[in-house]
């Protein structure tokens, strides 16, 4: 450092920007990485070249679809025949022993131009504290992961196979995704945990250890509510994902298809939220051991792996 760069950097409060940059650029932020148990997601990501394995990198060169790969293709082909259709139309049925069902009302009609949607859609970390209202639930969740349309297929023998459609796209038509909520202020719909049951267009409660309040405190309780006030919020919308009905079909790389396909529902409830007058954020720092236990997932083969909160 030259003298006249030395007295700049010791300028005490006026240090100016550049001299600060300039200072910045030459810390050290490994020196004391072996004898520390902090380790930010910089430092991770600047040891990851030496000794330190990358989780994160090691999927995306694992979920690579190489051209000729003959295992793939074959895994791909294998869902056309008459088992695998035969289960793909049943994906979003009731998967576990749950207490009433409660079905939705008609949605309402979205008044509200595309393009206008997508100029005003923000994320509201703001709530208004008001009630969502259940038409307004149903809505949102029709336009998230909704049935709108019934494709057919024939199975070998001739007889005919439908095969729902949802709002959303999913690879393979496979839906990993799930949807559920925990419902704390929604006029007519007691509070608790339920499953959301696109081929019914109903909600299921999940019958847990907690019930009601108790239960709705659980799934709070692992949503630290540091940047929105969750206190307000009228629902938590929880997505979980399967990920196995994606990768026995895709291998590792399904489990790309069904990330993305956790963008293209959040992204259709914001839209969604905004037609209709209701507030929407992703709520993507939850506490995944935590909300997992509430909803009664596994955590392997069933998982938590987004969140939204949703208001009046």
């Amino acid at each position: 450092m030259t003298e006249a760069a030395s007295d700049e950097a010791t300028a005490g409060p006026g240090l100016p920007i550049a001299s600060a940059a300039y200072l910045n650029s030459f810390k050290n932020f490994t020196a004391h990485a072996s004898s520390t148990g902090l380790r930010t997601a910089q430092l991770r990501y600047a040891m990851a070249a030496g000794e330190l394995s990358n989780p994160a990198l090691e999927f995306l060169l694992n979920s690579r679809y190489r051209r000729g790969d003959r295992e793939f293709e074959i895994s791909v082909q294998s869902y056309f025949d008459d088992a695998a259709l035969t289960m793909v139309s049943q994906v979003g049925r009731r998967m576990r022993k749950s207490g009433e069902t409660f079905a939705l009302p008609t949605p309402l009609p979205l008044p509200m131009a595309l393009h206008e949607v997508i100029a005003r859609r923000r994320s509201n970390r703001t709530l208004s504290g008001e009630p969502l209202k259940l038409t307004a639930l149903a809505t949102i969740l029709q336009c998230a992961a909704g049935i709108t349309a019934t494709a057919t297929t024939e199975l070998k023998d001739g007889t005919p196979c439908s095969m729902p459609l949802r709002a959303a796209p999913s690879g393979g038509g496979l839906y990993p995704i799930d949807l559920h909520l925990a419902v704390r202020d929604i006029p007519g719909l007691a509070p608790g945990l339920y499953d959301f049951l696109p081929l019914q267009d109903a909600l299921a409660r999940i019958e847990t250890d907690a019930a009601g309040d108790d239960a709705v405190r659980g799934v709070m309780a692992a949503l630290p509510g540091d940047f929105v006030d969750i206190r307000r919020a009228s629902a938590f919308l929880v997505f979980s994902v399967s990920p196995w009905r994606s990768m026995r079909k895709y291998g590792q790389r399904g489990l790309r298809f069904a990330l993305m396909e956790t963008g293209y529902i959040a992204e259709n409830v914001h839209l969604a939220s905004t037609a209709i007058g209701c507030a929407s954020c992703d709520y993507g720092g939850f506490y995944d051991d935590e909300l997992n236990r509430a909803f009664g997932f596994d955590g392997h083969y069933q998982t938590a792996i987004h969140a939204m909160v949703l208001g009046g």
